[in-house]
């Protein structure tokens, strides 16, 4: 996504997290999700434990026993179970990496390892998913993602209007397509650094509920999100001397480390000997190449 794709879906992230609730569409039908607060968050996290334990209780085997069931029967393998925890660990790094180079050809280079390895985990956890279809875990999270959207998606923008039951599985994807965005870590940053909030945040971060109503764990997650990335921030640029380069990139800012005395100011980091590397591996680069 271009930073300015960034920059304008940040501001309407901003408007959602701020007001507390997206407006989503259905076909030309307005639906308003009201974002769950952090203690309603732990309350579908132990409701869903709770239908675990009911399923299992209930003769239904868990994701573990299907899995060792499925490797015992050569379904599946340990090997798949660990190349599914590498690929995750190493898209992680490639991720953080790619934020700190900024020659823009080993930043193409890092962004296609990334493709291909999220490419090889999708077909892996597809694969998963298939032997998975039905285990305590999964049989609780279809009723756990029931009560999310009977809590949170309503008919009217005052909130006392639930939609169909029937519907609800129906628009599941609606909604969850929504907490991922407003769940990106990057579109969060930027909404963060927004100066119509970023300003007004600079002045009263010692009390952050002049800006957000709510307080606490009546914070909405997405909330507490915002905060936390904008107080990181302001402590950022208030502590370090941040080079006028990259003062308005906020995940520059972020990543920015003072160099140490001889070293140039650059912010790519360790960019010849990543360069070094890749010319070995044949233009690739891998998560280890990233760890000092």
């Amino acid at each position: 996504m271009e930073k300015n794709d960034i920059r304008e879906s940040a501001s309407s992230a901003l408007l959602d997290i701020i007001r507390g609730y997206s407006i989503l569409n259905d076909s030309g039908r307005e639906l308003y999700f009201k974002h769950f607060s952090l203690l309603e968050s732990l309350a579908f996290e132990e409701f869903y434990q709770r239908c675990v334990e009911s399923a299992k209780r209930s003769g239904i085997k868990d994701e573990k026993q299907v899995i060792n069931d499925a490797i015992k029967n050569k379904k599946w393998t340990t090997e798949n179970e660990e190349q599914i925890k590498s690929l995750i660990w190493g898209i992680d790094k490639l991720s953080t990496a790619s934020q700190k180079v900024s020659d823009f050809f080993q930043r193409k280079s890092i962004e296609n390892n990334i493709k291909e390895q999220k490419e090889q985990l999708n077909k892996l956890q597809s694969e998963r998913r298939e032997i998975c279809c039905f285990t305590a875990e999964t049989f609780s999270e279809v009723k756990k993602v029931k009560k999310i959207l009977n809590s949170c998606l309503f008919l009217d923008s005052s909130f006392k209007q639930n939609i169909e039951e029937e519907d609800s599985i129906r628009l599941s994807n609606l909604v969850f397509d929504k907490i991922n965005f407003l769940s990106k870590s990057e579109i969060i940053i930027y909404a963060a650094y927004n100066p119509y909030f970023f300003e007004l945040f600079s002045v009263n971060y010692r009390n952050p509920h002049v800006l957000i109503k709510n307080q606490g764990l009546d914070m909405t997650v997405f909330q507490k999100n915002l905060l936390t990335y904008s107080n990181a921030i302001l402590n950022k640029l208030r502590n370090v001397e941040i080079p006028d380069n990259i003062y308005s990139d906020p995940i520059k800012i972020l990543n920015y480390k003072k160099p140490e005395k001889g070293q140039s100011g650059k912010t790519s980091v360790g960019l010849d000997d990543l360069k070094e590397k890749s010319m070995k591996n044949g233009g690739q680069l891998n998560p280890e190449d990233f760890l000092n």
